[in-house]
């Protein structure tokens, strides 16, 4: 890729909040972005944006990478699009995805045996784009490091940290006695990311939004546990950062809602399909126009959107 501005990045993914992670990096480095949740998605898209390159994630449901990666060196339109595996991409001593999902079950099938909790807890660093992008990709590497290891020196023996891509964490709390104990222990977390972050010479100060969901009241296995977590850590995300959230199944919905809008818009944009909706400004006095208000997120998927 040698235009930033020009290119498309396909990220096919079936955890929207992995996926999310990376495109965050991407938009912030001045690439496009598309985000496709199954692989069957991610076929469709590459075969009608023709991104610049696909990140593509193997262990999905249904429809996987290998077979996605099979059909499109099969199809003409798209056999010629370079393909990067992003599976089990891990921070240095951390467990991947895989092992998350591992620790996750095992931690879920402790809890039903004794009765107990179990939560689930995504963190992501408030702001990490502006250092990235203003400090080199190097420093924020070495700072992702640092957050790893001080995570790490805050959590017990039997808990699970691990780094999802890009600045997102996720941390599985074993045997939680009650829903308090998850909001200490977010706190703490939080209070973790105060000390300043020394990297090359930089202090580099920190912040992070944490969304939360418990076993069993949020969901009886990992996959539910995680898009619980994510709609709560956006929730967090949206409302300023350096908060944490519970799961509400009100979340649920805001990010369906969140979710169909932003695969109509990149969809939209990869079709050339927006356009500016125009709404005149009356002056009351006299009935003539005095302007023109622009509506520019309209598209024909969703309708028009306010500015």
């Amino acid at each position: 890729m040698t235009s930033v501005d020009n290119d498309v990045v396909l990220i096919v993914d079936d955890s929207k909040f992995i996926a999310q992670a990376y495109s965050r990096v991407l938009l912030g480095l001045g690439y496009r972005v598309l985000i496709a949740c199954d692989g069957k998605a991610g076929f469709f898209a590459a075969e009608s944006c023709n991104p610049s390159i696909i990140l593509l994630d193997i262990l999905m449901p249904d429809m996987d990478g290998v077979d996605v990666l099979r059909t499109l060196k099969q199809t003409q339109s798209t056999t010629d699009i370079p393909v990067l595996i992003i599976s089990s991409l891990s921070e240095k001593k951390l467990p991947n995805r895989t092992l998350l999902q591992d620790r996750l079950s095992k931690a879920l099938a402790s809890a039903r045996r004794q009765k107990d909790k179990a939560a689930l807890l995504l963190l992501d660093l408030d702001r990490f784009n502006i250092i990235n992008n203003s400090l080199g990709h190097s420093v924020g590497d070495l700072l992702l490091q640092q957050v790893a290891e001080r995570l790490k020196r805050f959590v017990r023996e039997q808990d699970t940290v691990s780094r999802l891509g890009g600045d997102a964490f996720a941390i599985v709390l074993s045997s939680v006695k009650d829903i308090a104990g998850a909001a200490i222990a977010a706190k703490r977390f939080m209070d973790a990311m105060t000390a300043d972050f020394v990297v090359h010479g930089h202090s580099l100060s920190m912040s992070c939004s944490i969304g939360i969901s418990i076993f069993p009241e949020h969901g009886a296995d990992g996959d539910t546990l995680i898009k619980n977590a994510d709609a709560a850590m956006h929730i967090a995300r949206d409302n300023g950062g350096n908060i944490f959230r519970f799961f509400t199944e009100d979340m649920n919905v805001q990010a369906q809602e969140r979710l169909t809008l932003e695969t109509s818009l990149r969809l939209g944009l990869g079709r050339n399909e927006l356009f500016l909706m125009y709404q005149p400004q009356m002056d009351i006095g006299t009935g003539g126009i005095t302007g023109l208000e622009s509506h520019p997120l309209a598209t024909p998927g969703i309708g028009p959107r306010a500015p």
